[in-house]
């Protein structure tokens, strides 16, 4: 996990984040404790977007479920929370399809463009 970006937009209330490189469910799990722990998410905030192109997935289906961990954990956060996952290719698509399915109370889709995952975010979709 390299290059970590993330940026609160008031105006959408959203939270966007993107990395690039090799990255496994410990290094997203890691990720939001970490925001969890320093109050890096702003309070109320419940839309997030993954920007996940520049990404190499190294989950393997048996470790999927470890991430889903970390949303039961935190409901104060991530209950009706929405998140949007941008992917570049079906395979990846399909991996975190697996981990959507796996989570309850949080709404989590995959988009292949921008427009795309906001719309969804404001339920326009």
């Amino acid at each position: 996990m390299n290059n970590l970006e993330y940026k609160y937009n008031t105006d959408e209330a959203t939270l966007y984040f993107s990395w690039d490189g090799d990255t496994h469910v410990q290094d997203v799990k890691n990720l939001w404790i970490d925001m969890i722990d320093n109050n890096l998410i702003p309070d109320g905030c419940r839309l997030f977007v993954f920007d996940q192109r520049r990404v190499k997935l190294q989950k393997t289906p048996s470790e999927y479920r470890n991430v889903v961990d970390i949303y039961s954990d935190y409901p104060e956060i991530f209950s009706k929370a929405r998140i949007a996952i941008i992917v570049d290719s079906p395979e990846n698509a399909a991996k975190f399809s697996i981990i959507q399915n796996n989570i309850k109370g949080v709404k989590m889709k995959s988009f292949s463009t921008f427009e795309g995952a906001r719309k969804w975010l404001r339920g326009v979709l």
